[in-house]
């Protein structure tokens, strides 16, 4: 498990914001190790689906359970998970 945790990226999106056992995951991820996604267009803000453009609200949504998570911390993920 140790391993993963140095390895693995975990995705977080606005479905894990709503739900207790999401928020209690996404309090517990390391900030080098999260990714954000929208889930979209599978899932939506009230009427309107997720897309790429969304992407800020989750931001809002991932700082507000672990502060760590910055735009910064997600781009040098990204980047990582690349190179």
């Amino acid at each position: 498990m140790d391993e993963l945790k140095k390895t693995a990226f975990i995705t977080g999106g606005a479905k894990m914001t709503i739900s207790e056992s999401g928020r209690k995951i996404i309090e517990r991820i390391p900030a080098e190790r999260i990714l954000i996604e929208t889930d979209g267009p599978f899932t939506s803000l009230g009427k309107t689906a997720f897309n790429p453009t969304m992407v800020n609200h989750i931001l809002k949504k991932l700082q507000g359970l672990n502060s760590f998570i910055s735009e910064d911390s997600l781009y040098k993920n990204f980047h990582n998970l690349l190179s």
